[in-house]
Formats: C-alpha cells, sequence, structure tokens
C-alpha cells in the first residue's frame, strides 16, 4: 500500500494505492490494484475510487496489459449553489 499527498494549487489530494499480486505464471505475473482519491479545495471535494489489473511479461519492458476502471464523484459549492458530477471511465492497453 502506498499513500501519497499531492497539492495542486488550492486543492490538496490524498491518493492511496493498493498493490495485490494474484497470479504467477511462467514469465507472467498479474497485479491486481485499487486507488482512493480524497481531494478537497476552496469550493469543491473530490472522491474517486478506481481499480485495474495489469499483466506483466518479465521477459518484456513494458506490461502486456493493463486495465484501469475509475469512478469519480466530484462536488462543486459554490456558496450559492452546489453541482455533484458523476464520472465512470475505463481504459484498457495492451501490447502487441
Amino acid at each position: 500500500q502506498v499513500e501519497r499527498t499531492l497539492t495542486s494549487g488550492d486543492v490538496t489530494f490524498v491518493l492511496t494505492t493498493t498493490y495485490k499480486v494474484t497470479a504467477l505464471a511462467h514469465d507472467r505475473v498479474t497485479i491486481s490494484f485499487t486507488q482512493a482519491q480524497d481531494g478537497k479545495g476552496t469550493h469543491y471535494t473530490l472522491q474517486a475510487t478506481g481499480k485495474g489489473e495489469a499483466v506483466i511479461d518479465l521477459s518484456d519492458a513494458v506490461p502486456s496489459s493493463v486495465t484501469l476502471d475509475v469512478t469519480q464523484d466530484i462536488e462543486t459549492d459554490s456558496g450559492a449553489s452546489k453541482l455533484v458530477e458523476h464520472k465512470t471511465s475505463t481504459l484498457k492497453l495492451t501490447s502487441r
């Protein structure tokens, strides 16, 4: 588990990533990971979660495949009104 605190402008994010080896087969290692992100700024908060999987071929320097599913909830509060935005996205990268 790795926890990082990042700051951009008036927003501070805490990003926690947990890694787990889920399979070993010949030269291939499969790693699953989860992420949780909490951010706060002057006018909004952000919460995001993600999960993914990477398959690494130890005979190659580049992962064979990476999949990342992310869900974000962004709340903006201007004092006069509040807006909540919900986003989901999937990223899949495959080599060869």
